[in-house]
């Protein structure tokens, strides 16, 4: 794929890739430990559903691979195509 304009672009996935700030803390590193260990205590708990735990260490996982895949251009969200249906004759 390419950037229409890549010289002022944001990728796609730079919100994935997570930053020091106080919205992008939760996505970083230590930001999706925090947030794993909050949801493994929830579910201890039983405040949060059982498999909670689970579906989070997929998420962080998928979010992880989207991002790799993002910055070596092989995915990206907005590909589009058109698929037609053949009329019968």
């Amino acid at each position: 794929y390419e950037d229409f304009n890549p010289e002022f672009s944001v990728p796609w996935y730079a919100t994935l890739q997570g930053s020091f700030t106080l919205s992008g803390f939760r996505m970083t590193r230590a930001g999706r430990i925090c947030t794993h260990i909050l949801v493994t205590v929830l579910e201890t708990l039983g405040i949060a559903p059982k498999g909670t735990v689970r579906v989070s260490a997929l998420l962080n996982a998928v979010a992880l691979d989207l991002v790799a895949g993002g910055e070596m251009k092989l995915f990206s969200p907005s590909y589009f195509f058109l698929a037609k249906k053949v009329k019968e004759m």
